[in-house]
């Protein structure tokens, strides 16, 4: 959180197969190039990893949002309802199935796919109409759950929420063993199925 607003520009890392094999693509791309991707004059072939790291950069904005208070701004909440589907729909084709050719699942991706679909419901929960039981068993993952007036429709911020967990409980499906993914995964999947 200290250093979120300190400018970099050390490179994005490359795709994990590359760097398995020992050949490193050297980049001159930042975290600023991939943020400003839309305006670039050429195609540039993102890693994994380069969307992972965005991934967190937006669920840490959506947390940032949710320290504060629980006063919300309009602004705040439609700017980071953007930034998360901006992040979907900005995803190349190759990029958007987790299983790659081979079969096997790119766990980086996996990943930044979970951080995104997690944010998506810490945004939209707290402002839909889906019941909240309170929270009975307070834990590492479920803490931090903030009542909040809707900036959407109830049924909008609804409709997110529930898509987003049904995105996250897709993944579990995938064959492999829970064991091979990120130890966060199981608070996603916490949060999904609440």
């Amino acid at each position: 959180s200290i250093l979120r607003d300190v400018p970099t520009d050390v490179p994005l890392p490359c795709e994990c197969n590359d760097y398995l094999r020992c050949r490193p693509l050297l980049s001159s791309k930042s975290l600023f190039d991939l943020q400003n991707r839309i305006f670039a004059q050429e195609h540039y072939p993102w890693s994994s990893f380069a969307y992972e790291v965005e991934a967190v950069r937006i669920m840490h904005n959506v947390l940032q949002s949710r320290t504060h208070d629980q006063s919300f701004n309009d602004a705040d909440v439609e700017s980071l309802d953007v930034s998360l589907s901006g992040f979907q729909l900005s995803l190349p084709h190759s990029k958007r199935d987790l299983v790659e050719r081979d079969g096997k699942i790119d766990e980086v991706l996996f990943a930044a796919h979970m951080i995104m679909h997690w944010a998506i419901i810490l945004l939209h929960r707290p402002r839909s109409s889906l019941t909240s039981l309170g929270n009975p068993y307070e834990t590492v993952c479920s803490n931090g759950d903030l009542a909040a007036a809707p900036v959407l429709s109830r049924a909008t911020h609804t409709s997110k929420a529930i898509r987003a967990a049904n995105e996250i409980s897709k993944m579990t499906s995938m064959r492999v063993p829970l064991s091979v993914h990120t130890p966060c995964f199981t608070c996603a999947i916490s949060k999904a199925a609440m």
